[in-house]
């Protein structure tokens, strides 16, 4: 028999400067009716346990791994995107929990991309569209189409504010980085990523001419 959810209701608590979304849910099973947390989720630039992001750790770590990989994660090569902003973040305060995680095992746990891993690894963590769904009520969601609105995004956004791109325009991320240097006076943003190793690259690269995309970032905080 499959378990019906419905969602409840929402919660935002606050406590010492603390801030936690709670997603609450009923279950319907065949022995009855029980309500559970389905999800914690980080807003106001702190996690559930009252860690302050830092920035400055964060970017940190994407300089000293944007063009290489720590071992001390599993590396999805090509498909490592999501998975290195999450180091990041983790690297700047965010602490892992049952929706956000990258936890070693003893044995085989996971299969993904033709690969075997020996990590649970949640899709928040992973998946770019996952993290960005995860990380969202973080902060605020800033968005750009076009290349002449990155001097715009620059006096929006900081350094650490991860940044996404959707493909299709489906509403669906496809490709994670995180903010590396911005300077707001010249207009430019750059960003590190994986996949393609990246350290500084500039956003505006990414466009050719008055082509059209579709930008998101986080701007935590």
């Amino acid at each position: 028999m499959v378990d019906t959810e419905i969602v409840l209701g929402i919660m935002i608590l606050k406590r010492a400067g603390l801030s936690v979304k709670i997603v609450f849910v009923v279950t319907e099973k065949f022995s009855g009716i029980c309500m559970r947390i389905v999800t914690v989720i980080p807003v106001n630039c702190t996690d559930p346990t009252g860690h302050a992001y830092s920035r400055a750790k964060a970017v940190a770590y994407a300089m000293k791994w944007a063009m290489s990989r720590n071992t001390q994660y599993q590396d999805f090569g090509r498909h490592d995107c999501a998975n290195f902003v999450s180091q990041c973040l983790h690297a700047g305060g965010f602490t892992m929990n049952n929706s956000w995680h990258s936890y070693h095992k003893k044995k085989k746990y996971g299969y993904i991309w033709g690969t075997y891993y020996y990590w649970d690894i949640s899709d928040a963590w992973k998946f770019a569209d996952g993290q960005y769904k995860y990380f969202k009520n973080s902060g605020t969601v800033k968005k750009i189409n076009y290349k002449n609105q990155i001097k715009y995004l620059a006096k929006k956004v900081k350094v650490g504010d991860p940044l996404y791109f959707d493909d299709t325009g489906d509403g669906k991320m496809n490709h994670a980085t995180i903010i590396s240097a911005v300077n707001s006076k010249e207009g430019k943003i750059c960003y590190a990523g994986h996949s393609n190793n990246r350290r500084y690259w500039g956003l505006h690269q990414t466009f050719k001419n008055n082509e059209k995309k579709n930008i998101y970032v986080i701007h935590m905080g």
